[in-house]
């Protein structure tokens, strides 16, 4: 039976995609087939083939079943902005409800799908919608990826309440120290455990050139969990 994750973040900048792509090598090296969907990407580039985005063709060389891109990535906007003006800039329209319908006939092709939302939690993508109700449109525990700054502790108890108003579970968190900015790490870490009503999956230390191999080593510990 395939099952799925909705990545998601306490703010733009904060690694899902290499997270997400780190997920879904260690769920492939747990024996486990994977497919990936960005639902909304802004700041996409023309190619012969169409627009292209750089985080899509992330997800898609990480993942180990085969999809189109559109499947992967079926709203590409070039404006680089937030997804609703970008749509509004480039005149084009959709819904949670059709952007959900996709997700679900992709993820009866794998045993994994794992979706990177648009921004942070509370990001409008539609004139109603935000990434929330994407994610309760989709129907999938929710993993929320903490960027571990100055402020993440304010920007995590607002992501959490916003996901538990809509009735989302959250699977686990993932903390991520992605700029070695941070100068007290461990007791932000401790009161984040106390903050978020889920288990923390991993805490990825800053390095100056992690790459996708080497997280998903370090996040294997977290697909054994998550797909237990």
């Amino acid at each position: 039976m395939s099952r799925g994750l909705f990545i998601t973040g306490t703010d733009i900048g904060v690694g899902k995609t290499l997270i997400t792509s780190g997920l879904l090598q260690a769920l492939g090296a747990e024996g486990h087939t994977t497919l990936a969907m960005k639902p909304v990407a802004t700041g996409c580039w023309q190619t012969p083939d169409g627009l292209r985005s750089e985080d899509a063709e992330d997800l898609i060389a990480a993942m180990n079943q085969d999809a189109s891109y559109r499947e992967v990535n079926p709203v590409a906007l070039e404006t680089t902005a937030e997804p609703i003006v970008s749509a509004i800039q480039n005149r084009f329209d959709f819904t949670t409800d059709e952007l959900a319908a996709q997700a679900v006939s992709l993820a009866r092709r794998a045993d994994w799908l794992l979706i990177e939302g648009p921004g942070g939690v509370q990001t409008p993508i539609t004139g109603k919608d935000t990434t929330a109700d994407l994610a309760l449109a989709i129907g999938f525990p929710v993993v929320l990826i903490v960027g571990l700054r100055v402020g993440c502790l304010n920007h995590a108890t607002l992501s959490v309440e916003s996901l538990q108003q809509k009735g989302l579970r959250i699977a686990g968190w993932i903390g991520n120290e992605h700029d070695g900015a941070m100068a007290e790490l461990e007791p932000t870490v401790h009161t984040l455990e106390k903050q978020i009503p889920a288990d923390c999956l991993a805490i990825i230390r800053w390095q100056p050139r992690l790459d996708r191999q080497r997280l998903a080593r370090q996040l294997h510990p977290a697909a054994r969990k998550i797909s237990r």
